[in-house]
């Protein structure tokens, strides 16, 4: 289909609220890399554009962004977010389970020794003139 742009000229977003939305899209999606150049290579990527256009959004350079590559870029975005948020999410859940499994090692290691300290009062303490001494490291000897 041929568009007489003069008479039918695609939509576009000129809005500079929107092409901000976009810059902090291309923030979100190359967060975490070194530098700048890696990140703006790796939102492009995500987001569907060329490395180009999201140097030319992200450094203000763009007066107007076309509503389709708006729109694509949202819902890009939108998916890389969720699929950022379940990698979080799982890694809380694989934390949290071994956080749980190292307590209750902890919890089983400690409770016999504190009833054999309880049950024992006196072994805990070195008579006095017994000719304990400490190391040292602080141990009784």
């Amino acid at each position: 289909m041929h568009h007489n742009r003069e008479v039918n000229p695609p939509m576009s977003v000129t809005d500079q609220a929107l092409i901000d939305e976009a810059r902090g899209w291309l923030r979100d999606a190359g967060d975490g890399a070194p530098t700048t150049k890696a990140s703006l290579a790796c939102a492009a990527k995500e987001l569907g554009i060329s490395f180009n256009r999201a140097w030319a959004i992200y450094y203000g350079r763009v007066e107007r962004l076309w509503a389709v590559e708006y729109l694509s870029m949202k819902a890009r975005a939108e998916a890389g977010k969720a699929r950022r948020i379940a990698r979080l999410k799982a890694e809380i859940a694989r934390l949290e389970t071994l956080d749980a499994a190292i307590t209750a090692r902890l919890d089983a290691a400690a409770v016999p020794s504190l009833g054999a300290v309880e049950a024992e009062p006196a072994a805990a303490a070195p008579a006095q003139g017994a000719g304990a001494a400490l190391t040292g490291r602080g141990v009784l000897r």
